[in-house]
């Protein structure tokens, strides 16, 4: 009947139709013609049933592309949210014919940053189940050789996306030093543990700034050619210091 109105105005007048047709919406009809036949599960037959559904509700024509591929692509993660960020007349004309509400994309992170924190994901190194078994000792530093290695992603993804606070990597060993103290750990005697440490003085330094032990061997071979009164003024001195900074703290 569209495409032979005269057809169309004989059949009314001699009163054979009674649709005059002024409510049809000439796409979406020759769209059903296309339907017809096609294969439901085919990406022609969604296609154009996602165009047919834009055209119903009245959907911008200049956004009906967007639409089909709005239902049609499969997305996973953030990409829906990309993908509305990135077409904002789009994501409008979903909330005005309320398909979608409103989004609050303030905690979305950019597709570079979710590259890396995907990345992050990845690379990470995770503690095995029998490390403390296996090495003598619960210490693991790998994360933070990771981060210290990655300071975009530690800025980035694990302080700005993941929200976390700030890592204090000032008692972190090196790599070297760690290697040292796994090699401590393994050692069987106390005689054969602080000749090691003794060997090693930045393995025996990092172990006192970390708090594993108190003095260096260095400076408890020292403390032994002192006097017993000098000794004590030592530790009353390093009491009165770490006095004095526990009250900076808290002030």
């Amino acid at each position: 009947m569209l495409d032979n109105p005269d057809t169309h105005k004989w059949a009314l007048d001699n009163k054979l139709l009674s649709d005059d047709g002024t409510d049809w919406n000439e796409d979406v009809l020759r769209i059903n013609v296309q339907l017809e036949g096609l294969d439901k599960e085919s990406d022609e037959y969604r296609t154009l049933n996602y165009k047919k559904s834009a055209l119903q509700i009245d959907f911008p024509e200049e956004q009906i592309d967007n639409y089909i591929d709005w239902y049609i692509t499969e997305r996973k993660d953030y990409e829906d949210d990309w993908f509305l960020m990135e077409n904002p007349e789009f994501y409008k004309a979903l909330i005005d014919k309320e398909i979608i509400q409103e989004r609050d994309f303030s905690k979305v992170p950019t597709r570079e940053v979710y590259a890396k924190y995907q990345g992050f994901l990845k690379e990470q190194p995770v503690k095995p189940d029998d490390w403390k078994d296996t090495t003598k000792q619960d210490l693991w530093y790998a994360d933070d050789w990771y981060f210290m290695e990655h300071p975009d992603i530690y800025k980035e993804v694990y302080l700005g996306f993941l929200g976390n606070q700030p890592k204090d990597f000032s008692k972190v060993p090196t790599r070297e030093v760690f290697t040292k103290w796994l090699v401590y750990n393994a050692l069987k005697t106390r005689y054969e543990k602080d000749a090691y440490r003794l060997e090693n003085p930045d393995l025996d330094e990092w172990g006192v700034l970390s708090g594993i032990w108190k003095i260096t061997m260095s400076e408890r071979r020292r403390r032994l050619t002192i006097t017993e009164r000098e000794r004590f003024e030592e530790d009353i001195e390093t009491a009165r210091r770490e006095l004095e900074e526990l009250l900076r703290g808290l002030r």
